[in-house]
Order: C-alpha cells, then structure tokens, then sequence
C-alpha cells in the first residue's frame, strides 16, 4: 500500500534525531537517527498509528475541517460568568474599567431559569468564574453551583468548574469551599520574583505586597492534606516583562522550592501585551517582543517546575470564543463571546432574561464561529485543523488579522519543552506519545 506524509505534521530537528508532532491527532513520535532510519514495517505502523503518514486515499484536509467543527459545534455548553466586575487589584496592564457591579439578582435566576428548562439538550456543562475578581463577590458562586450541581445530578450530565482568580482572597478555607463546588481548574497569576510582581500586580489602595498574599495561599493550599485526593490543578500564569525576563530564573528556582514534584500545581508563561486600556501605555518600554529568550530559560530549568499547562494550551488552539455553545455572561446579564473587549458593540450577542431565555442575535453569534478560511496561509498550514483562522475571531472580526496563538507561533520551543518533560517522566518517544 502507498503511504503519503500527513500535511499535518511539523517536524523538530534535534540532529541525529527528528520529532514529528502531528497535530490532527495530537501525537507526536521521535525517530532516532531519521537520515538512516530502516523504515521497516514496525515503523510504517507505528507512523501510522500515529498520524504521521496515511494512506494515499485519505482526504486530511477534509477531516481536519471535520474536527474542527466538531470542536465549534460541541454539545456541551460552556459559560463563563462574571461574578462582579469589580477587583481588589489595579494591575499596571489590566484592561478593565471596574464600572460593573456584582452579579444582579435577576441574573443569577435567569441563568439557573435557562438551565431548568434546559439542562437536557447538553452533553455536558461547564462554568469558568470570572470578573473582576470572582471571589470579591464568592457569594454567587455560593449561590448558583449548589443548584446547578444538583440539576445536573439529576439530568446526569457532568458538571465541572473553573476560576480565573488573582488569588489573593483565595484562601484555604475559601478553596476547600470551591472544591465542593467542582472547582478543580484555577488560574492564579504570578508576575515573576516578589519586586517585579508588586511593581505590576498592586492592590487597590496599594494596601500591602500582594506577591505575599498569594504566596501564603499556594502554600497553605499545598499544605492542606485533605484535599489532596481532589483532581484540582492550579495553573500559574506568569506575564513576563523585560525586567521579569531578568529575574526569570530566580523566580524558577524559587518556585521549585515549594511546588517541584507536586503535580496540582503547574505553570506557564506569557509576554506582557497590549490587550486594551489606556493603562499599557504607562509600561510600553517594558512589552516584550522576542521570546528566544524566554523559551529558552524555561527549557534550561526543565525538571525544576511543571509545564504542564502549555501542553494543554497546545491542545486546545481554539479561542473558546469560536465556540458555539460558550457564552460570557456579565453581571447585568448580557451574553457576549470575548472576556477582553467588552465595550465593543460586536461582542454583546444577546441578553439573558430572568425568565431563563438567552435572546441570541444569530448574524452577531455567526460572526464569531462561522466563517470562510480564504487565506492561502491559513490553508497550507500544519495546524489549519486546530484553529482554521479561530485562534482569536477578535482580531478577525475588528482587524480582518490573523492571529496564531503563542504555542503555534513558538512550537519549536513548545515541542522542547514536552519532548524533554516527557522523557524526565520515562517516556520512550520512539514507541509514539498521544495527549
């Protein structure tokens, strides 16, 4: 039978040694000494399995289109609903305004309304809290989980959490508490060493070192021996500027201290960029630009902390915002698509109604996941299956830009990264890995 190389693959030289990561099917094979590898037929089948080649007869591009619509018009309804729009922080780069308030009453009833009467026609339903700064108001989430919970029990479809938090009011009482509500993913964000953390990330009033708070919290919260047969995963975001560059390795090292080895806790890293508000212009000179530099220190310190959350990020190329059945739903119930640009007329698709009805305008909805991948770029590209121009539908709909995200963008890096993790772990990537 004749084999072709799939149009999906991206190939990493290491020498001797080449790493093929396919990412239709998100595997990825290292095949020691490729110049003179004997391709016998283990291999062909081990390649095959993989991903790595397919039959002549097999249409890729079809099938990537495939999955990518499969992923858009997933049945299962994911909501990110912001508790309040106000935060005890007033970070240098943040992009909000803090004019909202807390969630209003007569959202919190239109919303558990909509899953009463709605429930059933999901696969499955998620909720990301946000803000602001979730857990200023973590009366509605107190509120609202204990009821979606028990009507998801009872129509026996899953229910999961998450919350992006600043983390300083995330103690570990307060975390206990969101366990019992299913909260098993958080982001929590940690702008480097403790100086250049304060410098960006301060409390409202300039009450303190909030590198502290949050820093007596992850610890605490490691501490707590009875929680820790929950599958929770913190994920450490940190936003790197050229003076965090600087630091970076200490701020590793110093990390590794107290979570090297512990898997609930992982971490990842992105440039401080421009993502609205009149803020960024005050720190303009410190954005980072090359991220060389930085990948590059991450790959060094390897084995020091987790990195397990860039592989996800990988995984899921797709802007939640391309998704068809994943709604924002803000405090005084309006449904948008993007957490970043609130005030702009496109993102607001609809209105939620406390008698449990999302009033949707379709042609705003089909905006952001429905559209024609025209760019020749787009098309011949390896990972065309992952996103298909849907990494930020934003920046395609104001700009009519294509924006890849970081991983793809930096994948040479990304793919170092895992392929040295998983081979600390004992994997053999020559029998092929799945993620």
């Amino acid at each position: 039978m004749n084999y072709k190389k799939s149009v999906f693959n991206y190939y990493l030289d290491q020498g001797k040694d080449l790493v093929i990561y396919n990412t239709l099917n998100e595997s990825l094979i290292k095949v020691p000494d490729y110049k003179t590898q004997d391709y016998n037929e283990e291999w062909i089948q081990k390649l095959l399995h993989f991903g790595i080649i397919v039959t002549q007869k097999n249409d890729e591009k079809k099938a990537g289109i495939f999955k990518h619509y499969k992923n858009v018009y997933s049945n299962d309804l994911n909501l990110i609903i912001l508790t309040t729009g106000q935060c005890n922080f007033r970070c240098k780069y943040c992009y909000e305004t803090f004019e909202k308030g807390n969630l209003s009453e007569e959202t919190k009833q239109g919303l558990i309304r909509y899953l009463q009467q709605n429930v059933t026609k999901y696969a499955s339903v998620h909720i990301d809290w946000f803000g602001g700064e979730p857990l200023v108001n973590m009366k509605a989430i107190r509120e609202i989980s204990p009821k979606v919970i028990e009507l998801c029990k009872k129509a026996k479809i899953p229910f999961s959490a998450g919350i992006t938090t600043n983390g300083s009011l995330m103690t570990k009482d307060i975390f206990e508490e969101l366990l019992a509500y299913h909260v098993y993913s958080v982001q929590v964000t940690v702008d480097g060493v403790k100086n250049n953390h304060d410098r960006f990330r301060v409390f409202a009033g300039d009450k303190g070192s909030s590198f502290d708070a949050i820093m007596q919290n992850l610890i605490n919260i490691r501490d707590l021996d009875r929680i820790q047969k929950y599958p929770y995963k913190i994920a450490i975001r940190s936003n790197v500027t050229k003076e965090g560059l600087a630091t970076l390795e200490e701020y590793i090292q110093f990390m590794s201290q107290y979570f090297h080895g512990n898997s609930h806790f992982g971490f990842f890293f992105r440039p401080v960029g421009d993502w609205g508000g009149d803020k960024v212009a005050h720190i303009k000179d410190s954005l980072l630009s090359d991220l060389d530099i930085l990948y590059r220190i991450l790959i060094k310190h390897v084995t020091d902390i987790d990195y397990s959350p860039f592989f996800a990020l990988l995984k899921q190329n797709l802007c939640y915002a391309a998704l068809h059945n994943n709604y924002v739903i803000d405090p005084k119930g309006r449904i948008c698509k993007c957490t970043v640009d609130f005030d702009n007329p496109i993102n607001c698709i609809g209105k939620l109604t406390p008698a449990g009805r999302m009033d949707i305008d379709e042609g705003l909805l089909a905006k952001w996941i429905a559209w024609e991948n025209a760019d020749e770029k787009c098309e011949n590209c390896f990972a065309s299956c992952k996103c298909l121009n849907g990494t930020c539908p934003l920046a395609r709909i104001k700009e009519n830009q294509i924006a890849c995200g970081y991983e793809i963008k930096q994948l040479k890096y990304t793919l170092e990264l895992m392929v040295k993790t998983l081979e600390e772990k004992g994997y053999d990537l020559k029998n092929g890995y799945k993620m």
